[in-house]
């Protein structure tokens, strides 16, 4: 990021999107990664650019039932976690994720 260039780093998990505004990205800055999360057909990954390759991450939840989506995601380096929320259902949940313990 400090180059201020773009990068191809190669297709994304699952394929192309054909609509827009339904995938989500936050930079991790305690692990180093990048987490992507795709709306439709539902999935989250983490890229490392170290070695270019991408991890698939679980979208289950404590709450029964429940699958984590939203529309907005965050990441909160003093709380090292991601916050997803926002669905536009009647989901009201707010769904931390925390990639790996800090340092």
């Amino acid at each position: 990021m400090d180059t201020h260039a773009v990068e191809d780093l190669g297709p994304v998990p699952g394929g192309p999107h054909g609509r827009e505004n339904y995938m989500y990205v936050a930079w991790d800055s305690t692990s180093r990664v990048l987490l992507w999360v795709r709306y439709d057909p539902p999935g989250a990954y983490a890229y490392h650019p170290g070695t270019s390759t991408w991890e698939g991450v679980p979208l289950t939840a404590d709450v029964p039932g429940a699958t984590a989506r939203g529309r907005v995601l965050v990441y909160d380096p003093g709380q090292n976690a991601f916050v997803l929320f926002g669905e536009h259902t009647e989901t009201t949940y707010l769904f931390l994720y925390r990639y790996a313990e800090g340092p």
